[in-house]
């Protein structure tokens, strides 16, 4: 039995893709930062993706919110 019962049977989670908009904005604070291309393409094999396109809307997020939160206060 490779592919056990509950591998079978587990519901589908279906991958939601980051928006135009939070590509965007992820860009935007990588420039405001100028994050080096080395560390973007880090960020990006850490997470097993070739672009930020490819990124699920939850990873998104959570690099828009980490990035977000270093801006000065009243910046954001």
């Amino acid at each position: 039995d490779l592919y056990g019962h509950d591998i079978i049977e587990k519901p589908v989670e279906q991958l939601v893709l980051a928006t135009p908009a939070q590509v965007g904005t992820l860009k935007d604070l990588i420039a405001t930062f100028n994050i080096t291309e080395a560390d973007q393409k880090k960020s990006l094999d850490k997470r097993d993706v070739d672009s930020y396109e490819e990124l699920s809307n939850e990873q998104i997020a959570e690099m828009i919110n980490a990035l977000t939160s270093k801006l000065p206060k009243g910046a954001n």
